[in-house]
């Protein structure tokens, strides 16, 4: 039997969060985690590596996405993609500039998170 691909979910929107660990449950992966800030990313994440990381911009705690995108890549190159309501090119282009890094506008379109995954997971 082969391993599952592992996603955590680093998103402050409790609903959306649900929503993102149900949809990816249905597509067959497992989600490991989900959390809030990025303090408790960067924690969870140093012990338990997952394969992809989604990533809000927006998040509870000292680091936003971008800062906590930063730190993961201390330790891990697991992908990460950044879903989003965040729209200004500035910020956008940084979270960008991370390597392995990809951007979704929320509200989440189905046909270009499946896309993004596709690229990911190759």
């Amino acid at each position: 039997m082969s391993k599952k691909i592992t996603f955590i979910i680093v998103e402050d929107e409790a609903l959306f969060s649900l929503h993102l660990a149900r949809q990816l449950h249905r597509k067959g992966y497992d989600v490991i985690g989900r959390f809030v800030s990025g303090e408790q990313a960067v924690d969870y994440t140093r012990n338990h590596i997952p394969d992809v990381v989604t990533m809000d911009i927006g998040l509870h705690g000292r680091w936003n996405g971008v800062e906590t995108a930063h730190k993961l890549r201390e330790f891990t190159q697991a992908p990460i993609i950044f879903i989003t309501g965040y729209s200004q090119k500035e910020i956008i282009d940084r979270a960008l500039q991370i390597e392995r890094a990809y951007y979704l506008p929320k509200p989440l379109n189905d046909r270009e998170f499946n896309s993004i995954l596709e690229k990911v997971l190759s």
